[in-house]
């Protein structure tokens, strides 16, 4: 092997071990040596056929990036995606930016390549996927609005959608309220409304809200124990947390729905107290992951309902090693497997690769808690013990 491109290779190594990735851009240097442009020549070579086996072994052990072109845009790519998954639509704007990344004027590049017909198939797939609108539609379109609603009707089963609610481009809430509006002022065809009754129209939303609202409230205390709800919570398409904190003003006032005062005298709910709101509400949406995960290994920047769940996780472990974290929290916790020590844990999953090192930790663990060990069936042993090895356990290493 040549020994100056080892060396470099080293350095390119070296690169990798400390930021994760070789994300190094064309002119970038490292440790006094010119990286950016000894990984370009290297890709370069690959592209011509010269690149030795021996050494695109070597790059793709530290995860070489080959097509830059490619990676780039899968990366933005994966911004899309999460913008799609909190918003239900591509309807970017323009000047939109995160993490220093311009989706708003990568998706009008997207469309305009799609429409020279330069786009790469598998790039119109991936973004098919996350509902794409390749050519913007006018917004007094009532067809296409119609088919929106239809849409939401079936995901949610009913049509009392949030008034700020935007998909594909459209304000659906909007103009589900434009049309209840034209409906009572008596100017919407009658065609129109068979339509949308045929998919559960409710034209005065009052009461419909109402008992939704209760019966949505029962459920979510039934599931938690508490009403510990932010303002912006939506659950079933619904805007519970809005029609909640209505609620709570009715109350101060002494005017509040009469089967949720009964509700809430029942089961002795008293939502004055919001010390630990912001807490449980959390807490909910860890728990709501650990039951779909069946761990609490979240991603870093993981936000659900505005809450960067990841964060909050990392805080509580934080309080928990100052002793800052009440008996009382830590026991929930405790109950959706907590991982208190994320080095012991780290340490330890990498301890199981093989059949002999289960063996050898098996030793250990006899001493500790074998009675949890019998418990696994012996084919499925290394990945039940990487996914699921309690805390305690780990700590005991």
């Amino acid at each position: 092997m040549n020994k100056i491109w080892y060396n470099s290779y080293l350095i390119a190594k070296d690169y990798y071990e400390r930021y994760g990735n070789l994300e190094v851009k064309a002119r970038a240097t490292f440790a006094g040596f010119d990286l950016g442009p000894w990984l370009s020549v290297q890709r370069e070579n690959n592209n011509k056929g010269i690149l030795k086996t021996q050494y695109k072994n070597l790059l793709d052990e530290i995860g070489m990036i080959w097509d830059v072109l490619d990676y780039n845009w899968r990366v933005t790519y994966s911004y899309a995606v999460l913008f799609y998954e909190q918003n239900h639509h591509l309807d970017v704007p323009r000047d939109y930016v995160i993490d220093g990344v311009h989706l708003g004027y990568w998706i009008i590049q997207q469309r305009a390549k799609y429409k020279k017909g330069t786009l790469k198939p598998e790039y119109i797939d991936l973004l098919n996927k996350i509902g794409m609108i390749w050519q913007k539609r006018q917004r007094d379109d009532w067809e296409y609005c119609y088919k929106l609603a239809c849409d939401y009707y079936q995901k949610n089963h009913n049509l009392l959608i949030p008034y700020t609610y935007t998909i594909c481009g459209i304000n659906l809430g909007f103009w589900i309220s434009n049309q209840r509006r034209f409906y009572k002022n008596g100017v919407l065809t009658k065609e129109r409304i068979a339509k949308l009754e045929a998919i559960g129209m409710v034209w005065d939303t009052y009461e419909v809200k109402n008992a939704l609202g209760l019966k949505l409230c029962k459920d979510y205390f039934e599931k938690h124990g508490d009403l510990f709800i932010s303002s912006d919570y939506v659950m079933d398409g619904f805007e519970l947390g809005k029609w909640l904190n209505g609620q709570k003003r009715k109350l101060r006032k002494g005017n509040a729905n009469s089967d949720f005062k009964e509700f809430m005298e029942k089961n002795n709910i008293d939502l004055t107290k919001r010390t630990d709101n912001k807490w449980y509400l959390s807490y909910h949406l860890a728990e709501e992951f650990y039951q779909e995960h069946h761990h609490l290994l979240i991603p870093r920047d993981y936000i659900v309902c505005g809450n960067n769940l990841e964060r909050w996780v990392r805080t509580q472990r934080a309080n928990y090693a100052k002793g800052l974290l009440s008996p009382q929290k830590t026991a929930l916790l405790n109950e959706i497997e907590m991982i208190w020590d994320m080095t012991s844990y780290r340490l330890f999953h990498k301890q199981i690769k093989t059949r002999e090192d289960l063996l050898k930790i098996r030793q250990k663990l006899e001493e500790i808690l074998y009675d949890s060990l019998a418990t696994y069936e012996e084919n499925q042993a290394v990945s039940a013990i990487q996914q699921d090895v309690p805390y305690k356990l780990m700590q005991k290493l």
